[in-house]
């Protein structure tokens, strides 16, 4: 890994699926295992189970987070932490702070 910073107004912004944002921060083949990206999730993720260890952080907005069965109300400022192999869904219009291990695309 080499050290840097990384200025949010160079991230380059792509396509998640067919209606989400997203811009990596970090994801870099020397580093397999972390992702940090964010996401402006324009509409509701279904419920599924986590393929990876994810860290759901909320930049912006509120809304209703799922966990195994569990619904609560997340902020700004509050974190889901979903453990590979855990149900969650995660809300439309929000704008989330997302870690994960093993890093996206391993």
């Amino acid at each position: 890994m080499k050290s840097k910073i990384v200025k949010s107004s160079e991230l380059e912004w792509y396509d998640i699926g067919e209606v989400h944002k997203g811009a990596n921060y970090i994801d870099d083949e020397s580093l397999p295992e972390l992702s940090i990206v964010q996401i402006n999730r324009l509409q509701e993720k279904e419920s599924g189970l986590a393929e990876k260890n994810m860290f759901y952080y909320v930049l912006e907005g509120t809304g209703e987070f799922e966990l195994n069965g569990t619904k609560q109300i997340l902020t700004v400022g509050d974190m889901l932490v979903v453990a590979r192999g855990d149900s969650y869904n995660t809300p439309a219009n929000v704008k989330l702070l997302v870690a994960c291990t093993p890093r996206f695309g391993n």
